[in-house]
């Protein structure tokens, strides 16, 4: 798991809720830990935004970047080894049978 944590003290004066846009591409599997005060957006184009909601002064973002696909992914490795182990495995076993009755 990766995590960013960005910290700062909002000096900006407005009524509206500001953006903070990290130099990261957007990714639907970035996690806010504090859902409350604010919302991933996606930013200029690609990046990596934060929506932070007016009236918060000390702004404290932590993300967690969680990947969907992984287990999948480890799942369908172990299945893919696991059959071509087994086709090595008959292989072998074929060829060593064939080796065996030309003997006799």
């Amino acid at each position: 798991k990766e995590t960013i944590n960005v910290s700062y003290k909002r000096e900006s004066i407005s009524d509206k809720d500001q953006v903070v846009v990290l130099p990261i591409t957007y990714s639907d599997e970035w996690v806010l830990n504090d859902n409350e005060n604010y919302k991933i957006v996606r930013a200029n184009g690609g990046y990596l935004g934060v929506l932070v909601k007016n009236g918060i002064d000390e702004v404290n973002i932590s993300l967690t970047f969680k990947p969907n696909g992984i287990k999948l992914g480890f799942i369908g490795s172990f299945v893919g080894f696991g059959v071509y182990g087994v086709y090595c495995f008959i292989m072998y076993y074929n060829k060593r049978k064939k080796v065996n009755n030309e003997n006799f």
